[in-house]
């Protein structure tokens, strides 16, 4: 097998070294997490990694389960996962030489007060929720509370800031991190028109949907993608596609100012147009009617029925794929 066909985030970290956070999306297996652990070992980057779920840190530390088994074997190293009930560290070696921490989003605001001032390297690991894993609430506050709290003021201070690798399969765009960064419609257009890259260099940020044409070519040969052909799983797994991810409907307006705003479901905010029989639900704040969950019933009771006949009719339009994910929700259509 040649080692080319593999995804190398090393690629792209120098490409865009003025970049702090680098966004990695991509099939099942072309070697987004190994290629970031084997960078962070050789060049002596002292790596926190993080899952979303504090049981998936706590299986780390068994041999099956330790994300460090590959590049082990292929390099002949030790490199393991030792856990307590509150902390888990990264070894090298028997000699218990530490590399590393691993912590889980889900648990992180328990432990906000932490210092790693030799971090140079966040690995955020799977960090788009799979459609059978529950949601965090608050996840993206919590994950740039974790990013703030390892960072810290070392930029006040004249040193580089930690660079922040995100990677994960395509199987969900309803991730919180993505929508609160404002990104999922670029997102969307990017697989719309098979674009692998876009940098924003004013915000530090690199979105990469690496196409790994060669493994692709490779990996469909085998048992599961021949047996799994046509298939959602096939898709997502082979293809990068988000098919378990519906976008009808998903149209961001340019001119807000068109649309007078009708209430407000939590932080989903649901305008009318002032002239054509159109509804636009986003997250640009208004002073209107807002209910909360608690108060739910009364949303439904009051706008319910007539969203969703504006839903199944057509007219009703959403900002991003996060926002129509709420609001449908909200309304059970």
């Amino acid at each position: 097998m040649k080692a080319n066909i593999f995804y190398d985030i090393r690629k792209l970290l120098e490409r865009y070294d003025d970049a702090t956070f680098y966004i990695v999306i991509s099939s099942r297996g072309p070697g987004k997490t190994y290629s970031t652990l084997r960078y962070c070992v050789e060049e002596n980057k002292f790596l926190a990694y993080f899952r979303r779920m504090q049981d998936e840190i706590e299986r780390c530390a068994g041999e099956k389960f330790n994300p460090f088994k590959d590049v082990n074997k292929d390099f002949g190293w030790d490199i393991h996962f030792k856990s307590t009930k509150s902390d888990s560290y990264i070894y090298r070696d028997s000699q218990e030489n530490m590399i590393g921490v691993g912590a889980a989003i889900s648990t992180f605001e328990n432990a906000r007060g932490i210092s790693l001032p030799e971090c140079e390297m966040i690995l955020y690991d799977e960090f788009i929720r799979k459609p059978s894993q529950r949601k965090i609430k608050g996840e993206a506050d919590i994950f740039f509370n974790m990013y703030e709290s390892i960072n810290r003021n070392r930029e006040m201070f004249g040193k580089k800031p930690v660079k922040c690798i995100m990677c994960s399969n395509a199987v969900n765009l309803d991730s919180e991190i993505i929508s609160e960064l404002g990104l999922v419609y670029d997102i969307e257009r990017m697989k719309a028109t098979g674009q692998e890259l876009k940098y924003y260099p004013e915000r530090g940020i690199v979105v990469n949907l690496p196409i790994c044409a060669e493994f692709r070519k490779e990996k469909e040969k085998t048992a599961l993608y021949r047996a799994t052909q046509g298939t959602k799983y096939y898709s997502h797994a082979l293809d990068n596609e988000f098919t378990y991810n519906d976008f009808y409907g998903i149209r961001p307006v340019k001119n807000i100012s068109e649309f007078t705003c009708l209430c407000a479901m939590e932080d989903i905010y649901i305008y009318r147009h002032k002239s054509r029989r159109e509804f636009y639900a986003c997250q640009v704040r208004a002073d209107t009617l807002h209910f909360e969950i608690r108060s739910q019933i009364q949303f439904i009771r009051r706008y319910g029925i007539m969203l969703r006949e504006e839903y199944y009719s057509g007219n009703l339009f959403f900002s991003d794929y996060h926002t129509k994910n709420l609001l449908t929700e909200y309304l059970k259509v």
